[in-house]
């Protein structure tokens, strides 16, 4: 009965070896993703927010000149 069985028991390990690797690849790579985009977002909001004070500077500059 083990000589039947123990070919599908090890055909079993690897496929779940196999599922659990792809599962942290796939894990792995969504984050790396994720973090790029955060990033991205971020530096978006923080050149948006330079280039606001930028021109709230000027805006105040231009009305001292008045």
């Amino acid at each position: 009965m083990q000589k039947r069985i123990n070919p599908t028991c090890v055909r079993r390990k690897v496929e779940a070896k196999t599922l659990v690797s792809n599962s942290i690849a796939y894990m792995e790579e969504n984050d790396f993703k994720m973090g790029e985009i955060c990033q991205n977002i971020i530096n978006f909001y923080r050149e948006f927010a330079k280039k606001l004070d930028t021109n709230k500077d000027k805006l105040k500059q231009t009305e001292v000149n008045f």
